[in-house]
């Protein structure tokens, strides 16, 4: 699958990588560790009922494995405020224009 090309194309090029367990991290508030509620109207967004964070589940998971990365490290991570990430959301005409990925 598409893990086993990344880890492959790291592989070859002397990238050094490591694998963390990406389970909950989509769906885990990165702020207080709350579960995370579906945004009314949205579909790939969610919010935090108890610190009222809303964004992408894409910007959470990554905030996510972030920590965790940095806790199989032995760093305590740092957990930003809401007011510090942010994340222009774009239209889908803007989506389309922009989505031109390259295939491996």
């Amino acid at each position: 699958g598409l893990l086993n090309i990344i880890t492959d194309k790291c592989t070859e090029y002397d990238v050094p990588y490591v694998l963390v367990d990406p389970r909950n991290t989509s769906s885990t508030c990165p702020i207080c560790g709350s579960k995370l509620k579906p945004m009314t109207g949205y579909a790939r967004r969610l919010t935090c009922p108890n610190c009222s964070l809303s964004m992408g589940r894409d910007v959470i998971a990554v905030i996510n494995l972030e920590k965790k990365y940095l806790q199989m490290r032995g760093v305590m991570p740092f957990t930003p405020k809401p007011y510090e990430v942010g994340v222009k959301l774009m239209n889908p005409a803007q989506r389309a224009e922009t989505s031109t990925h390259d295939t491996l």
